[in-house]
């Protein structure tokens, strides 16, 4: 604000004083407006984001199909409003069910954006696969070169057989399997790098094929990071081994073994949110108690 007088000392010290509090409230007034505009934005960022994160649930299984022989239970939980965790049951062309559980590098928009289109690869190439290693080489062969240097994705893959018995398994640098067989626990860790970080020539010669066969009661956990590296108090992880004590136990089905660690998690901790994205996936082989799906 600029005042200028004709006269000579023109403004005394009551004027001086008025137009001193006139442009403190002045200031008041446009640093107000600044904010209301900088909230209104916010608010608009937030519905967007909101949005967002019901479109990209919707791209996650809604209901999970019913499969002859299995009991099958997931969970998911985004870091921020959307995240990059990913799974996912589809239908290889022998008729077999194959469940994917997949890792985009980093969180927020551009891991989602990632995973939306890992979500339309995987449904583009799965009914011409027969198994979860070539599953994982057709996805890395497609996705190789058309993602950006700095993002890549972890992969997992396991086959149901429709007998019910034999199951194998394909990983692209992502977490172990965590598997219960005749009652003892223990980690499989095939080899294989993560997606989109190397030429099918290099991913195909790493990649490893795992075969186990599954009996009633046999139990398998497919999981992101964002659950083994869970903070807790004192800066501790929640690590393997409550995985390990809780797919110890007898669970009849999957959904009680996924409570079972959302208890733990909130027993540890206090809260489910974690600082990254979580996800789990649990499978019971049930031995034909359950209706397969059409």
């Amino acid at each position: 604000i600029v005042l200028t007088n004709l006269y000579e000392f023109g403004f005394d010290a009551n004027a001086l004083m008025m137009m001193t509090a006139f442009s403190a409230n002045m200031k008041i007034a446009l640093e107000n407006a600044e904010l209301m505009k900088d909230s209104i934005e916010k608010e608009k960022y937030k519905s967007e984001l909101l949005l967002a994160r019901n479109i990209q649930q919707k791209l996650l299984p809604q209901k999970l199909p019913k499969i002859a022989h299995y009991s099958i239970s997931a969970f998911n939980m985004p870091a921020t409003e959307v995240g990059g965790d990913y799974y996912d049951i589809v239908k290889l062309s022998n008729g077999d069910f194959c469940i994917v559980i997949a890792d985009v590098s980093g969180k927020g928009i551009s891991a989602a954006f990632y995973m939306a289109q890992l979500k339309g690869v995987v449904l583009a190439v799965a009914s011409t696969c027969t198994s979860p290693k070539e599953l994982l080489s057709k996805v890395n062969a497609t996705l190789y070169g058309n993602m950006e240097k700095s993002m890549y994705i972890t992969m997992s893959a396991i086959r149901l057989s429709s007998n019910g018995v034999d199951s194998d398994f394909a990983r692209a640098g992502h977490m172990p399997f965590i598997i219960k067989r005749d009652n003892k626990v223990e980690m499989l860790i095939p080899k294989g790098l993560g997606i989109g970080l190397s030429s099918a020539d290099r991913f195909d010669k790493y990649l490893e094929r795992a075969e186990i066969k599954l009996n009633q009661g046999d139990a398998v956990l497919l999981f992101t990071d964002g659950i083994n590296e869970l903070r807790l108090d004192h800066d501790e992880e929640f690590g393997y081994e409550p995985l390990y004590e809780i797919i110890a136990k007898d669970h009849e089905f999957a959904d009680d073994m996924i409570e079972d660690i959302k208890n733990e998690i909130i027993a540890r901790k206090g809260m489910i949110a974690g600082h990254d994205d979580m996800t789990l996936v649990a499978i019971i082989n049930k031995n034909g108690t359950i209706a397969k799906t059409e």
